[in-house]
């Protein structure tokens, strides 16, 4: 793990897609570093693949249902990451990523940590608009995919 990139990143983050697809191998956080603005691009934020290899637990603490009603009635909260705990073993790291109350505390423990940039048009192709205040994340569930199919058979 490059943990300075590591600790750069999550100084102030959002997660804006959680991917579970290759769990067998990999689970990877889509992430906006919003502390890391020397590397802006076309004065966009940067977002990089989190990718936790070999993970071997992941649990998530949800905890905003009040807040969430009371903050946020119309559309979405932004999941937030500010605060990191970072314990080394054996061939081992167990990350916890949290922040204030309202957010996910989120612990997985994993082999290695490898992070790599995303384009922004990557994110701008699969799901237009996806940077807007109140959206969900970044990349539409299997049943939003479909019925947006469904609608425009040409995407």
């Amino acid at each position: 793990m490059d943990r300075e990139k590591f600790d750069t990143i999550f100084l102030d983050a959002t997660v804006i897609d959680v991917d579970l697809s290759q769990w067998d191998l990999r689970i990877r956080l889509v992430i906006v570093a919003l502390e890391e603005t020397d590397v802006l691009e076309g004065r966009r934020l940067p977002i990089y693949a989190v990718d936790f290899v070999e993970a071997s637990e992941l649990h998530c603490l949800f905890q905003h249902w009040d807040v969430a009603r009371k903050f946020s009635p119309e559309g979405h909260f932004q999941w937030s990451v500010y605060e990191v705990s970072v314990s080394e073993g054996a061939d081992l790291y167990v990350i916890s990523l949290s922040s204030s109350p309202q957010f996910p505390v989120t612990t997985i423990r994993c082999k290695d940590v490898e992070i790599s940039p995303i384009d922004h048009s990557v994110l701008d192709m699969v799901n237009p608009g996806w940077s807007q205040p109140r959206q969900p994340l970044a990349r539409p569930g299997i049943l939003e995919l479909a019925e947006k199919c469904r609608r425009d058979p040409r995407s």
